[in-house]
């Protein structure tokens, strides 16, 4: 559970959003997930008598991409922008009126449930652009009286089912007439802070040939797209080199290079405005009988998801044709919260979703 502190506190109130999980994981490819369900509540502490005009919640995901493109000239320069409302959505808890609300010292809190489609994109964050999904609450107040605000960053990220992970990748070719090699990886889906098990076997065609070295290199693409413009941007995230690549005895040079993930990196997303892919890219020099180093170069792409979550740590899914298939799904409840003074639970009436109860009893 994340608790958000409020932007603005006063003597008599403050205002805070609370959520269920502020790190939601959506499950399958976009076009097979069923999304989720995120539950959460608006609470106004009250340390004095309050008056209130209205309470309001917003939710939206936006996404950003933005780069100058630089001339020939130097002295020429273009901007390439672009926004899109990705998804948005908003409760009215206290509907305004002339008379305004009086609330007496205590805990006030409004209960709300967001369904997130299985197609969202994920959230990114870089210096091309982003893609960002947030709360904010808004309470107004009479004049000459400080509104109260509050807002919260939701994570969204994607993970894949063991069933796709299970795929291997394998490169084989032969290279100028000197090398025959066989280049694999037991899946291509891996995530952070784990390791990718390269496998190289090399089998040389021409005579007298050794391998001087092999160069591992994972490398993330960021690409931005506006209006038939793109640019891409690439990172090296992790090189390892091996200069002890020696013949296993049967013709073969035959060795498993492991390479680490690093623990921050961007997941790989596919969206309108921003793509994140990720690359092994391979470098294995030769040394000719004459001395004469060549380069064989290859590149292996993979994926970059979050590692499988614990059961107990899924939020239910969400299928808006079959809300009885949320009783299959485990979820964590929100703590009990016990306060200090009075507390009072407030519904909304036709703003609110049906309760994830209701949903499975219906």
């Amino acid at each position: 559970m994340m608790m958000v502190h409020p932007l603005l506190v006063s003597n008599h109130a403050d205002l805070q959003i609370v959520l269920e999980e502020d790190h939601v994981i959506l499950y399958g490819t976009p076009e097979e997930s069923a999304g989720v369900m995120l539950k959460g509540h608006v609470m106004l502490n009250c340390f004095g008598q309050t008056k209130v005009k209205s309470i309001k919640l917003k939710f939206t995901g936006i996404a950003q991409v933005s780069w100058t493109e630089v001339f020939d000239t130097k002295s020429k320069h273009k901007q390439h922008k672009a926004e899109h409302l990705i998804i948005e959505k908003e409760w009215t808890f206290i509907e305004f009126r002339k008379k305004v609300h009086c609330f007496q010292p205590g805990q006030y809190k409004w209960e709300f449930q967001l369904p997130l489609p299985g197609n969202l994109p994920i959230s990114v964050k870089h210096t091309l652009g982003k893609i960002e999904y947030q709360f904010r609450a808004y309470c107004d107040r009479p004049a000459f009286s400080s509104n109260y605000m509050a807002h919260t960053l939701l994570t969204l990220n994607r993970m894949f089912f063991p069933l796709d992970l299970s795929d291997s990748v394998v490169i084989s070719n032969t290279w100028a007439g000197k090398v025959n090699y066989d280049i694999s990886i037991p899946s291509k889906w891996y995530s952070p802070n784990t390791i990718i098990p390269v496998a190289i076997d090399l089998e040389p065609i021409a005579y007298h040939l050794t391998v001087k070295s092999v160069c591992l290199t994972l490398k993330e693409y960021i690409t931005g797209h506006v209006s038939g413009n793109h640019k891409t941007q690439g990172k090296k995230l992790r090189r390892i080199r091996d200069d002890q690549f020696v013949s296993s005895g049967d013709g073969h040079w035959i060795k498993t290079i492991f390479l680490p993930i690093p623990t921050e990196l961007n997941f790989d997303m596919q969206s309108d405005l921003i793509q994140v892919k990720h690359k092994i890219t391979l470098t294995i020099a030769l040394a000719n009988f004459d001395g004469h180093i060549s380069e064989l170069k290859a590149a292996i792409p993979v994926t970059i998801a979050p590692p499988m979550e614990e059961e107990g740590n899924i939020l239910p899914a969400y299928q808006e044709n079959c809300p009885s298939t949320l009783a299959h799904v485990s979820y964590s409840q929100l703590p009990s919260y016990s306060p200090p003074f009075i507390s009072t639970d407030i519904r909304c009436g036709s703003d609110v979703l049906p309760t994830y109860e209701s949903a499975i009893t219906a």
